[in-house]
C-alpha cells in the first residue's frame, strides 16, 4: 500500500482524519502519523479555497512531505 502523505510503499498503512479536511480520511504510514503530516496537495488546495492564512502553521512547521509551498502555488 501507498501512503497518501509520503507516496512511499509501506507494508502497513493506517486511517487517519485529515486535520486540515473536515471528514477526510487518509491512509497513511507510522512516520507520517507521527509526525503529523498533511498530503502538500491538500495543503495546496485549502490554501487557494481559504486563504493562505488558513495553512500557516502546516507550512511554516513543515507538516508535509516534498518541495517547500511557495507563495505563487497558494495563488489561484
Amino acid at each position: 500500500m501507498k501512503c497518501q502523505v509520503c507516496g512511499k510503499s509501506r507494508h502497513s498503512v493506517t486511517p487517519k482524519k485529515s486535520s486540515i479536511v473536515n471528514g477526510a480520511t487518509l491512509l497513511v504510514c507510522d512516520s507520517c502519523k507521527e509526525k503529523k503530516f498533511e498530503p502538500r496537495h491538500l495543503i495546496i488546495i485549502v490554501g487557494r479555497s481559504k486563504g493562505p492564512s488558513f495553512v500557516r502553521d502546516y507550512i511554516n512547521k513543515r507538516l508535509y512531505v516534498g518541495d517547500e509551498i511557495t507563495a505563487a502555488e497558494l495563488i489561484p
